[in-house]
């Protein structure tokens, strides 16, 4: 969209998306791990204040967060992980037959977040707005389900949400994955309905 609007010159990719991104994508169909410089460079912002002595300053640092590496778990940001301060619900875990039902505001899974307030579109006549993840023998998002009222160009959609506005609906995680995020939505009100207008690739 940034291109057809403003030519492919004014294009100026970041350094991941040029290089590494695009790269893993090709040999892996999703991101592998391309960000350790943002995370250590997050991970000095945390350290640094701790640290008065000038002198001995990116000794200590250094060493401090070699150290932390080393004994901190690996992250294994490939499998599903919920995310968040975890809760339950006695009303929907009686809807799980009594089993072990986590809730939390997001998961990841293959580094990608999904999330509370996050709008997904599942097909060409199903939308979903994600309420909650949950995991109970497998992992799943909870979310609002949303009809297509129109598509007004290619990638820009308007939505309703259905009748029972306070239903959720359990969305299986590989459906969640396999579905295009909204990047921009807007929210107006037509006639006592709320119509949600999605940009989406």
């Amino acid at each position: 969209m940034f291109c057809s609007t403003y030519s492919k010159e004014a294009c100026r990719p970041k350094n991941h998306f040029s290089l590494h991104v695009r790269l893993q994508w090709k040999e892996h169909n999703f991101t592998l791990d391309c960000y350790p410089c943002g995370r250590k460079h997050k991970l000095f912002k945390t350290i640094a204040p701790n640290f008065n002595e000038l002198s001995k300053f990116s000794l200590s640092i250094l060493s401090e967060m070699t150290h932390r590496e080393i004994h901190s778990p690996p992250n294994h940001f490939l499998e599903a992980t919920l995310l968040g301060k975890k809760y339950t619900c006695v009303e929907l875990q009686a809807c799980f037959d009594s089993q072990d039902l986590q809730l939390a505001p997001s998961l990841e899974y293959r580094g990608v977040r999904y999330g509370k307030g996050q709008y997904k579109v599942l097909s060409a006549r199903k939308a979903v707005l994600i309420q909650a993840a949950a995991q109970c023998q497998g992992f799943f998002s909870l979310g609002n389900l949303l009809a297509c009222i129109e598509h007004k160009a290619a990638g820009f959609s308007q939505w309703q949400q259905e009748n029972d506005s306070d239903a959720l609906w359990v969305i299986p995680l590989d459906d969640v994955a396999g579905s295009v995020h909204a990047s921009f939505f807007c929210k107006e009100r037509k006639n006592s309905a709320t119509i949600v207008s999605l940009l989406h690739f």
